[in-house]
């Protein structure tokens, strides 16, 4: 089947893609910018540019590739925090990146109805 791995050049999304890739998935993995292609390419997957915050965007890619499994690993997690990043408003973008963009998924997803949907879940709050 073909799996649509959006947010596949990210922190974790780029673990999905190779592991997916390695087994009898067709895999597409999709990142905002060209950044990471090279390792979607290198694992197998096929690299695709996505704006997840454009509705547009979305549903193109969606109607594109066709996908039977959607797994939405998208965020804005930096590689590593800041040592003291405690009251301190670093994980604001990957908040909005998420509120936003999931309503455009869902959407998407409805119209192609891919027969599985998987999603992370990871919201953050920081004091201050």
């Amino acid at each position: 089947g073909k799996v649509l791995v959006l947010g596949g050049t990210g922190v974790l999304g780029r673990r999905v893609v190779e592991k997916l890739a390695k087994s009898r998935f067709k895999v597409v993995g999709t990142g905002m910018s060209g950044r990471g292609f090279e390792d979607i390419t290198k694992a197998g997957a096929t690299p695709m540019q996505l704006d997840v915050r454009s509705k547009d965007d979305v549903e193109r890619v969606f109607e594109k590739v066709g996908p039977e499994i959607v797994v939405n690993m998208v965020s804005k997690m930096p590689e590593r925090l800041p040592g003291a990043w405690k009251g301190t408003h670093i994980l604001d973008d990957h908040n909005d990146l998420i509120l936003h963009a999931t309503k455009g998924i869902v959407k998407a997803a409805e119209k192609i109805r891919p027969t599985r949907m998987i999603s992370t879940s990871a919201y953050f709050c920081t004091a201050g």
